[in-house]
Protein backbone atom coordinates (compact mmCIF):
# COMPACT_ATOMS: atom_id res chain seq x y z
CA UNK A 1 0.00 0.00 0.00
CA UNK A 2 1.31 3.16 -0.85
CA UNK A 3 1.49 6.26 1.37
CA UNK A 4 -0.22 9.78 0.73
CA UNK A 5 1.82 12.60 -0.19
CA UNK A 6 2.89 14.80 3.06
CA UNK A 7 0.10 16.96 4.13
CA UNK A 8 -2.78 14.97 2.34
CA UNK A 9 -5.18 12.63 3.87
CA UNK A 10 -6.52 9.05 2.76
CA UNK A 11 -9.24 6.70 3.55
CA UNK A 12 -9.26 3.37 3.14
CA UNK A 13 -12.82 2.08 3.48
CA UNK A 14 -12.44 -1.38 3.13
CA UNK A 15 -9.69 -1.27 6.06
CA UNK A 16 -12.27 0.59 7.69
CA UNK A 17 -15.44 -1.97 7.14
CA UNK A 18 -12.85 -3.98 8.29
CA UNK A 19 -12.10 -2.54 11.52
CA UNK A 20 -15.29 -1.95 12.18
CA UNK A 21 -16.12 -6.00 11.93
CA UNK A 22 -13.43 -7.02 13.88
CA UNK A 23 -14.50 -4.46 17.03
CA UNK A 24 -18.25 -5.87 16.86
CA UNK A 25 -17.27 -9.32 17.00
CA UNK A 26 -15.13 -8.10 19.96
CA UNK A 27 -18.18 -6.43 21.45
CA UNK A 28 -20.30 -9.67 20.83
CA UNK A 29 -17.94 -11.84 22.76
CA UNK A 30 -18.86 -10.01 25.82
CA UNK A 31 -22.51 -8.60 25.32
CA UNK A 32 -24.32 -10.23 22.30
CA UNK A 33 -26.60 -7.67 22.53
CA UNK A 34 -24.89 -4.48 22.43
CA UNK A 35 -23.36 -5.34 19.33
CA UNK A 36 -26.48 -6.12 17.71
CA UNK A 37 -27.70 -3.15 19.16
CA UNK A 38 -24.60 -1.05 18.01
CA UNK A 39 -25.56 -3.15 13.97
CA UNK A 40 -29.29 -2.10 14.43
CA UNK A 41 -28.07 1.59 14.72
CA UNK A 42 -26.16 1.56 12.03
CA UNK A 43 -28.49 0.19 9.90
CA UNK A 44 -31.02 3.07 10.92
CA UNK A 45 -28.41 5.73 10.08
CA UNK A 46 -28.04 4.63 6.43
CA UNK A 47 -31.24 4.14 5.62
CA UNK A 48 -32.74 7.99 7.05
CA UNK A 49 -31.11 11.24 7.77
CA UNK A 50 -32.35 12.50 11.24
CA UNK A 51 -31.89 16.60 11.04
CA UNK A 52 -31.92 16.72 15.02
CA UNK A 53 -29.47 19.51 15.90
CA UNK A 54 -27.93 17.21 18.91
CA UNK A 55 -26.88 14.30 16.82
CA UNK A 56 -24.26 14.05 14.67
CA UNK A 57 -22.81 12.01 12.08
CA UNK A 58 -19.78 11.43 12.74
CA UNK A 59 -16.62 9.95 10.40
CA UNK A 60 -15.61 6.35 10.41
CA UNK A 61 -12.19 8.05 11.17
CA UNK A 62 -13.64 9.44 14.63
CA UNK A 63 -15.85 6.47 15.46
CA UNK A 64 -12.71 4.50 15.48
CA UNK A 65 -10.78 7.27 17.40
CA UNK A 66 -13.30 7.25 20.21
CA UNK A 67 -12.88 3.71 20.96
CA UNK A 68 -9.19 3.60 22.59
CA UNK A 69 -6.74 3.95 25.52
CA UNK A 70 -7.49 7.42 26.02
CA UNK A 71 -11.14 6.54 27.17
CA UNK A 72 -8.55 5.10 30.34
CA UNK A 73 -7.32 7.89 30.94
CA UNK A 74 -8.25 10.80 33.56
CA UNK A 75 -6.74 13.99 32.22
CA UNK A 76 -8.31 17.21 34.08
CA UNK A 77 -6.47 20.63 32.95
CA UNK A 78 -4.90 22.34 30.21
CA UNK A 79 -2.26 21.49 27.80
CA UNK A 80 0.79 21.68 29.42
CA UNK A 81 -0.76 22.43 32.81
CA UNK A 82 -2.17 19.12 33.88
CA UNK A 83 -3.43 17.81 37.40
CA UNK A 84 -1.74 14.68 37.25
CA UNK A 85 1.27 13.30 35.49
CA UNK A 86 1.48 11.52 32.78
CA UNK A 87 -0.35 13.07 30.34
CA UNK A 88 1.88 14.16 27.58
CA UNK A 89 0.10 11.86 25.07
CA UNK A 90 -3.22 13.23 25.71
CA UNK A 91 -1.35 16.84 25.70
CA UNK A 92 -0.72 15.79 22.15
CA UNK A 93 -4.17 14.75 20.89
CA UNK A 94 -5.79 17.82 22.72
CA UNK A 95 -3.17 20.05 20.67
CA UNK A 96 -3.79 19.05 17.73
CA UNK A 97 -7.67 18.83 18.30
CA UNK A 98 -6.95 22.19 19.09
CA UNK A 99 -4.95 23.15 15.58
CA UNK A 100 -7.61 21.43 13.37
CA UNK A 101 -10.60 23.35 14.74
CA UNK A 102 -8.30 26.44 14.44
CA UNK A 103 -7.56 25.65 10.76
CA UNK A 104 -11.60 24.75 10.11
CA UNK A 105 -13.11 27.74 11.81
CA UNK A 106 -10.72 30.56 11.55
CA UNK A 107 -10.27 30.93 15.51
CA UNK A 108 -8.19 30.35 18.50
CA UNK A 109 -9.82 27.85 20.08
CA UNK A 110 -8.96 27.56 24.48
CA UNK A 111 -8.96 23.77 25.49
CA UNK A 112 -9.94 22.03 28.16
CA UNK A 113 -10.38 18.98 29.45
CA UNK A 114 -12.63 19.73 32.22
CA UNK A 115 -15.25 17.14 33.62
CA UNK A 116 -18.32 18.81 35.35
CA UNK A 117 -18.23 16.66 38.44
CA UNK A 118 -14.69 18.79 39.07
CA UNK A 119 -15.42 22.09 37.28
CA UNK A 120 -16.63 24.60 40.22
CA UNK A 121 -19.50 26.96 40.00
CA UNK A 122 -18.93 30.19 39.58
CA UNK A 123 -21.02 32.83 41.27
CA UNK A 124 -21.40 36.29 41.83
CA UNK A 125 -20.06 36.62 45.51
CA UNK A 126 -22.73 39.17 47.13
CA UNK A 127 -24.99 42.01 45.62
CA UNK A 128 -23.06 44.68 47.03
CA UNK A 129 -19.84 43.74 44.33
CA UNK A 130 -21.21 42.31 40.95
CA UNK A 131 -17.23 42.56 39.80
CA UNK A 132 -16.02 40.30 42.63
CA UNK A 133 -16.60 36.35 41.78
CA UNK A 134 -15.82 33.38 44.49
CA UNK A 135 -16.03 29.77 43.32
CA UNK A 136 -18.22 27.34 44.94
CA UNK A 137 -18.37 23.52 44.71
CA UNK A 138 -21.05 21.99 45.33
CA UNK A 139 -21.55 19.78 48.84
CA UNK A 140 -23.59 16.81 50.16
CA UNK A 141 -26.37 17.60 52.57
CA UNK A 142 -25.24 16.68 56.08
CA UNK A 143 -27.27 14.15 57.30
CA UNK A 144 -29.80 14.20 59.96
CA UNK A 145 -28.93 12.37 63.02
CA UNK A 146 -31.97 12.43 64.60
CA UNK A 147 -34.26 9.22 64.56
CA UNK A 148 -37.75 9.86 64.73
Amino acid sequence: MTQPPAGTHSFDGAAASTAYRSALQVIGAVEPRIAQAIGAELTDQRASLKLIASENYASPAVLLTMGNWFSDKYAEGTVGHRFYAGCQNVDTVEALAAEHARELFGAPTPTSSRTPASTPTWSPSGPSSPRRWSCRRWRRPARSTSTT
